[in-house]
């Protein structure tokens, strides 16, 4: 008798094994790892989970980016609704985000979206009242912010929207009360009438010539323009990349709308350059304007020879840093005038981080911001920026970006 039990338990355990290992590769069906649930996307689908709840109890939150070899894809619907939640770090293996994903998540203070993701719901971030910056990440796969994004964030102050993006929806913002900036890219060529229904602090910043521009006007919003925004065909690495070029008249003023209050730095139209000194250990040697610069040209020093792209020099830094770049040998970091990011190149993030500098959106610290000096007038504005672009659009007449420097 003993051993037939034995035998049907036995049989038992062997149907609630096989039951269980069905279960866990039916689509439809979830997995707990710790303080995920996640979900399994198919049965035929065995590199990828979806988060489907939070249900951890920390407030400083770093989602997986992959879980038992499966890589996290999405975000699912009410995924951290009601969630005690501080920050969120989202991994680049994420592509989703769900409608209501981080609804309710009233404790939220900061997010950044990573440029993997290429979708995200209605309402993703509503009412998340203790939200204070929204930010999309450079390089963004979304084109779209959602409507109703991240309505009803009473503490949200400012918004940072990437390039590539191209519609903002309605109410993507609504009642967010206390919204101060937004920075909106060239990119954007559709912005619902309602998308910011409710923002009575708001301030737009823009560029020249962009839709933004056009919204901010016609609906009587304050902003401020950026100035002109290049984009870049083809990297240029000299001036001797479009010999051939003819450089196009450009309007450098910064504007702003009737009553919008714009950054310090941004308010020069025009400025009268101030001549570099370029030293070297025995033969001084003071570089000329190019006729083709859009600012104020300088007269040329009978004796000057003009520099190449890739001569060292030391240039003045702007009134509010005591940097000096300088070619003494002592001295060994060697960085690149319009550098900005410091990453050794000369790209469009080295504009767009100036212009976010100018707009007051972050500071630049000493290095950075000696070599944000692009004009070399002693001073960063919005035409640094624009000196940057027109050097990687392969414009002539850009003298110092691209120059090699030490500090």
């Amino acid at each position: 008798m003993s051993k037939k039990i034995t035998l049907v338990s036995v049989l038992i355990l062997l149907i609630m094994l096989i039951a269980t290992t069905v279960v866990s590769v039916s689509a439809g069906t979830y997995v707990t790892y710790g303080d995920w649930n996640v979900e399994i996307p198919s049965a035929a689908n065995n590199t990828e989970y979806y988060i489907y709840r939070y249900q951890g109890s920390d407030t400083n939150v770093v989602i997986p980016s992959t879980l038992s070899d499966r890589t996290i894809v999405k975000i699912n619907s009410n995924a951290f609704t009601n969630s005690q939640i501080s920050t969120c770090v989202i991994p680049n293996s994420v592509t989703t985000i769900e409608a209501s994903a981080f609804i309710n998540c009233r404790t939220l203070t900061d997010i950044v979206i990573p440029s993997s993701v290429s979708s995200m719901g209605l309402g993703a971030f509503a009412n998340c009242t203790s939200l204070t910056k929204f930010t999309i990440s450079e390089n963004t796969s979304l084109t779209s912010i959602s409507s109703a994004c991240c309505s009803g964030n009473t503490s949200l102050k400012e918004v940072i929207l990437a390039d590539g993006i191209t519609d903002i929806y309605n109410y993507a913002f609504k009642n967010c009360i206390n919204l101060e900036k937004v920075l909106i890219p060239a990119s954007v060529t559709n912005i619902a009438a309602k998308a910011f229904d409710g923002c009575d602090n708001l301030v737009i910043y823009c560029y020249e010539g962009s839709y933004a521009l056009e919204f901010a006007i016609a609906n009587n919003i304050e902003y401020v323009n950026l100035g002109e925004y290049v984009v870049p065909s083809t990297p240029a690495e000299s001036e001797s990349s479009s010999a051939d070029s003819t450089e196009p008249s450009s309007s450098e003023a910064v504007t702003s709308g009737t009553t919008a209050t714009e950054p310090s730095e941004s308010t020069q139209a025009t400025s009268t350059s101030t001549e570099a000194t370029q030293s070297t250990a025995t033969d001084p040697t003071v570089p000329s304007q190019s006729t083709g610069a859009t600012d104020a040209t300088e007269s040329k020093s009978t004796d000057a020879t003009e520099p190449s792209q890739t001569a060292t020099a030391s240039v003045a830094t702007s009134a509010s840093s005591s940097a000096e770049i300088s070619t003494s040998t002592a001295q060994k970091e060697r960085y690149y005038i319009g550098d900005a990011d410091l990453d050794g190149r000369i790209t469009i993030k080295d504009a767009t981080k100036i212009q976010k500098h100018v707009a007051k959106l972050l500071t630049l610290d000493e290095i950075p911001l000696a070599l944000a000096d692009a004009d070399n007038d002693a001073k960063v504005s919005v035409k640094d920026a624009t000196q940057i672009q027109k050097f990687i659009a392969g414009f002539k007449g850009i003298e110092f970006v691209g120059t090699e420097v030490l500090i």
